[in-house]
């Protein structure tokens, strides 16, 4: 990682610490590794991405992505949304009492549950659409990423900004916040135009908009 990525990071990691310390927790660094950490075993518990690829890739040479979907729907999201919402609730603890009272983590899981009603409609299709039409081929593709960097360079929105954008959010949506997550928006969009089909940048698109519906975004700021 890059020097400067890696103090800017650090930049923003205190600046939270900071805050909890603020708000009585004594050893804040223990405080969020360790809701982290839960949270990242709570999903690996629920999750076998091995199995999962396989499946993914079983099912495709079949025809029958569909199937796989439909089951998965069902059963994962319930179990990986609990794993993010209960930590994500318990570090409101590091806001004050202002901040705490915007109800930021109920915000942010109301837009991740769009997103995966979003992916999960009708068993799952917009997922085995996506796949079908090679779009984790072409999201992966060095022509894509090449086409996301220089958007996110162009507008200033790289790893080295991350304090800027992580301190917005201690500040609520604000335009100069919304207004970043819409450029990132809008160059993962475009970059995924570059594919063979438009069907991958379509779900990319239309994912991002379903998280972001509930989110309290200042109506000025969407271009």
């Amino acid at each position: 990682m890059p020097d400067d990525v890696r103090d800017s990071l650090e930049r923003a990691r205190d600046g939270f610490y900071s805050q909890c310390r603020a708000q009585g927790i004594a050893d804040p660094e223990h405080f969020v590794t360790e809701r982290r950490d839960r949270a990242a075993q709570c999903v690996k518990d629920n999750v076998d991405v091995d199995e999962i690829v396989q499946d993914i890739s079983r099912h495709m040479e079949n025809g029958e992505l569909d199937v796989l979907f439909s089951s998965r729907c069902r059963d994962l999201p319930p179990r990986i949304l609990d794993c993010i919402e209960r930590p994500l609730v318990e570090l409101e603890r590091c806001l004050n009492e202002t901040e705490r009272a915007k109800n930021y983590s109920a915000t942010l899981m109301a837009g991740l549950r769009e997103a995966v009603d979003f992916l999960c409609f009708n068993d799952g299709e917009r997922i085995a659409i996506f796949l079908g039409e090679k779009g984790q081929e072409c999201m992966s593709s060095q022509q894509v990423r090449d086409s996301l960097t220089q958007c996110l360079e162009k507008h200033n929105l790289t790893a080295s900004t991350a304090p800027d954008v992580l301190d917005s959010t201690t500040r609520g949506f604000t335009p100069a916040f919304c207004h970043r997550m819409f450029v990132a928006h809008d160059c993962a969009a475009d970059a995924l135009r570059l594919c063979d089909d438009p069907t991958p940048s379509n779900v990319v698109d239309s994912l991002l908009r379903a998280f972001e519906g509930p989110l309290p975004w200042p109506s000025a700021t969407r271009g």
